[in-house]
């Protein structure tokens, strides 16, 4: 939990396991990493168990990891799923931390976007991603291609909102010109 102005987070990390080994990572993440999830009756239990909290809470529950999209990356298809309705369930909106390379194939982020957009539908709370563009993430061409997508499709758009994060370097800023550059000469 940390706290937003006068509200109250709560985040789950629902991985230890990333796709990526990036330098800078607090987690000890990584492709190395025996892929561990929070198991789907914890997830439920905490988010119910933190609704029960007399506190005035923030509007988004957060999901971070390691790469909070590594079930999709591991093929369990149906865990972020489900992740995404309990937090609607309980009256929170989605905010997925990731690190966005799963973007690159076509099949998965068509996947990812429509599963993030069926939960902003069926809990009426738009399903944000918060995908990092740094130096230490080789992920300029995914990212630009999850963008595309949304803003691309007018059902995605209403449903799928995305930010950008990054470190406050050279090479980060780099790699945020870089992306902008991308998306220009893609249209």
């Amino acid at each position: 939990m940390f706290y937003n102005q006068d509200k109250i987070s709560f985040a789950i990390k629902n991985t230890n396991w990333c796709n990526l080994n990036c330098a800078h990572c607090c987690e000890c993440s990584g492709p190395n990493v025996v892929p561990n999830f929070m198991p789907l009756d914890k997830v439920e239990r905490y988010i119910g168990e933190f609704c029960a909290m007399p506190l005035p809470k923030w509007e988004y529950m957060v999901f971070t990891g390691g790469e909070a999209m590594a079930p999709y990356l591991l093929k369990r298809y149906e865990y972020m799923p489900q992740c995404l309705e309990f937090a609607g369930r309980a009256g929170f909106a989605p905010f997925v931390k990731t690190n966005g390379v799963w973007g690159a194939d076509g099949w998965l982020r068509r996947r990812i976007l429509n599963d993030c957009a069926d939960a902003a539908i069926k809990n009426n709370k738009m399903t944000s991603l918060d995908v990092s563009i740094d130096e230490f993430h080789n992920n300029v061409p995914a990212v630009a291609r999850i963008i595309q997508e949304i803003v691309s499709s007018e059902h995605l758009a209403r449903c799928v909102r995305i930010s950008i994060s990054g470190l406050d370097t050279l090479k980060s800023h780099a790699q945020f010109s870089y992306l902008i550059a991308y998306l220009k000469a893609h249209n």
